[in-house]
């Protein structure tokens, strides 16, 4: 394993580069690894022990190796940017119920949606083909967030780097929250894309139940994807709705297992069921909602600038109160690839 040392030794041209970016820091200008990468220009076997070394420690361990090492500070700023990464992920869903984009150019961004149905394989004729999709479009136009690190600065000053990684951890945190609240919200209103919104009443006293009898229930919601084309893999539902009903329907025999992905807690039938923090998230009108899809064409998320940094001109010095945004924007692709239940 490469020491500190040897990290700040293989990596001369590429921290020059890191300070350069850092010095433009102001106003709403941020800094980005797209800006300036650690890792760019080094060879594949340097790039994995630089990275394995610096995955290695934690952020407050960087931070104080950081302080006393001439050039080390832009370090610093690397491991701030992964340790928002790792900690924003548990709670960031927009990865695992869609698709999520952040490599075009511009502001907003077109999507052609092509029309369930128009585009297919189609026999040569006379040695020609012949495709005429039809599309709706949708845009992509992210809205940027942001939250501060609240660290204090006297708790930089006498060096708690530890307190420092919690309160970046849960900047994160929060963010991944937010990104996947906003998604939520796209998914449930479901404006954009192809088709018509699947669902109905639970009609069942208050509660949404698995079988759902004469009632829309998860298996009705299911079938109702099912007939527009769409294998539901996905259910997102609230702690109520779960608690008061669905876990108590589900037939015996039927399949449970662990979720193959790993924001989502459950996989029943093989569908994996994500039980979301709070009910307010998933409420319209006052009534629960439990939304059932798949998550292969029902959602594309887009995002610049993921987990961007402002503030932060000194990697250290400006830890404390250093401003951690993002941009995004979600679109529903088949709006009959989902099926939302509504609680009655």
């Amino acid at each position: 394993m490469l020491s500190f040392q040897d990290i700040l030794a293989k990596t001369t041209e590429q921290r020059r580069q890191i300070r350069e970016s850092l010095d433009h820091v102001k106003g709403d200008n941020g800094w980005h690894p797209e800006d300036s990468n650690l890792y760019e220009g080094l060879n594949a076997t340097d790039t994995a022990e630089v990275k394995a070394a610096l995955d290695s420690m934690t952020l407050a361990e960087v931070l104080e190796k950081g302080s006393t090492a001439m050039g080390a500070d832009t370090l610093v700023a690397t491991k701030l940017h992964d340790t928002l990464i790792y900690a924003a992920r548990p709670y960031d869903i927009c990865p695992e119920i869609g698709y999520v984009i952040s490599k075009w150019e511009g502001g907003d961004l077109g999507i052609n949606i092509t029309v369930d149905g128009s585009y297919m394989p189609k026999p040569f004729v006379g040695g020609k083909l012949e495709v005429n999709a039809s599309f709706v479009k949708a845009t992509v136009a992210p809205v940027s967030y942001g939250i501060p690190i609240v660290a204090g600065k006297d708790v930089v000053e006498d060096q708690e780097y530890s307190i420092i990684q919690w309160h970046a951890e849960k900047a994160a945190a929060a963010i991944g929250e937010k990104a996947s609240q906003m998604a939520i919200a796209v998914l449930i209103a479901a404006a954009d894309g192809d088709g018509t919104l699947n669902g109905g009443n639970s009609g069942d006293a208050g509660n949404t139940k698995w079988t759902g009898a004469t009632t829309t229930g998860i298996d009705t919601a299911y079938t109702q994807n099912g007939t527009d084309g769409f294998k539901s893999n996905s259910i997102i539902t609230s702690p109520t709705a779960w608690m008061d009903g669905i876990y108590s329907t589900i037939p015996a025999g039927t399949v449970v297992s662990g979720p193959k992905r790993s924001t989502f807690d459950f996989n029943i039938a093989g569908i994996d069921l994500m039980i979301w923090p709070s009910d307010a998230d998933l409420t319209a009108g006052g009534k629960l909602l439990t939304m059932v899809f798949d998550s292969r064409n029902a959602i594309l998320t887009g995002r610049k600038r993921w987990l961007e940094i402002k503030n932060f001109s000194n990697p250290i010095e400006d830890i404390a109160g250093a401003v951690v945004s993002f941009r995004q924007d979600s679109v529903t692709l088949y709006k009959d690839a989902i099926s939302k239940i509504t609680e009655t």
